[in-house]
């Protein structure tokens, strides 16, 4: 422990600094709008915008019923949901024992900005990071401890992550496959006559149909469906516009080329993952998890012109 006093301290002082953000920032459009539908709450108001994410609305409620309605207390659950997430990042990070490689997810993870502006905010979207985050940590504690309670709590928090934000579903749909296939499908189809698999199953299915028929009901009210791009190349920019916090020095060309080089090489970091997975779970199912949301968004592109997530709607793709 004593060689991460260094990252403890880090941890310490970026989660102070979302703290003291959550006084300062002023209330933006999204908190606002989402703050204005709980407080006069009609449903109809509520399930025709992609801005309720429901968590998030859900926690803004409970803050105005008991009458907590500055802004650092409606973002009362961001503030949570941050505290757990570095947690659970520095819990990943002390595990590495290359101080190198330690230094380098750890600034890739937390030190974010554009991360961190949203933990500072009453968005879905920290909820959301969150609930992704222990997912992953659970269910990895699952497979070495060998317990299915603890895979189901995992479970229910990629669940929870889709209804804390409709973006997080390329996520969802990553963990259902490295779940159902670790847990039910690894040694053949014995589990299948296992009560846990038909309520897992029953568990999935509710998420998704809950997301699709939001998704729909959406489009054919208001057709707000969120934060997303057309364009591919503007896509992959997501993943180095969140680091430099969109403030690009070279033209956008030039990024658009690092960014879809950068997509190209994780793509290929994912496919070694998967062809080598003796050599490492966490490699591996991680691996799978991103390979899965990645295609589910080229899916959803090319047959259903679904928008690809860019910006804010693409954070869940940082973990």
């Amino acid at each position: 422990m004593k060689k991460d006093y260094g990252f403890v301290l880090i941890t310490g002082l970026l989660l102070i600094y979302v703290i003291v953000r959550t006084f300062t920032v002023d209330i933006t459009h999204d908190e606002a709008y989402s703050f204005k539908v709980m407080k006069h709450f009609w449903h109809v108001e509520a399930l025709c915008t992609a801005n309720t994410h429901w968590l998030n609305s859900l926690a803004i409620k409970v803050a105005i019923l008991l009458h907590f309605e500055s802004n650092w207390q409606i973002r009362w659950l961001s503030t949570l949901s941050a505290t757990v997430f570095f947690v659970v990042v520095f819990l990943w990070v002390r595990k590495l024992d290359n101080l190198p490689l330690k230094t380098f997810a750890f600034a890739l993870t937390l030190l974010n900005p554009f991360v961190l502006d949203y933990f500072g905010l009453a968005r879905g979207y920290a909820s959301g990071l969150m609930l992704e985050a222990m997912a992953l940590l659970l269910f990895f504690v699952g497979v070495n401890k060998r317990t299915h309670t603890v895979a189901f709590i995992a479970l229910l928090c990629a669940a929870l992550s889709v209804i804390a934000n409709y973006s997080f579903v390329y996520f969802f749909a990553g963990f259902i496959v490295i779940h159902f296939y670790h847990y039910y499908f690894k040694n053949g189809f014995v589990s299948l006559k296992q009560k846990g698999f038909y309520i897992d199953v029953l568990v999935c299915v509710a998420v998704l149909l809950f997301t699709i028929r939001a998704w729909f009901f959406i489009i054919k009210c208001s057709n707000d469906i969120g934060a997303g791009t057309t364009s591919i190349t503007e896509g992959c920019m997501s993943f180095i516009e969140g680091l430099l916090y969109s403030k690009l020095s070279f033209s956008t060309l030039i990024a658009k080329v690092i960014s879809c080089l950068m997509i190209l090489f994780v793509i290929i970091i994912c496919i070694y993952g998967i062809i080598r997975q003796h050599q490492s779970q966490v490699y591996f199912y991680s691996s799978v998890v991103l390979s899965v949301a990645l295609v589910g968004i080229i899916i959803n592109y090319f047959c259903f012109k679904t928008l690809i997530p860019y910006a804010r709607s693409a954070l869940f793709l940082f973990p």
